[in-house]
């Protein structure tokens, strides 16, 4: 992780469902497999502290 990320937490949309209406229409898991072929297909926008972990 790279220095000053915050540990633990978590993502809510709860604030803007409320003040805007607004839910996600994505899921959770096809919203981290549409990240993923991104990723795949733009390897270069991999961080470099993410590469590093990888091949360790």
């Amino acid at each position: 992780m790279p220095s000053g990320d915050p540990e633990g937490g978590y993502a809510s949309v709860d604030r803007m469902e409320e003040l805007l209406g607004w839910r996600p229409t994505t899921s959770i898991e096809e919203g981290v497999a549409r990240y993923v072929a991104w990723l795949r297909a733009n390897p270069g926008a991999i961080p470099e502290w993410m590469r590093r972990a990888v091949a360790a």
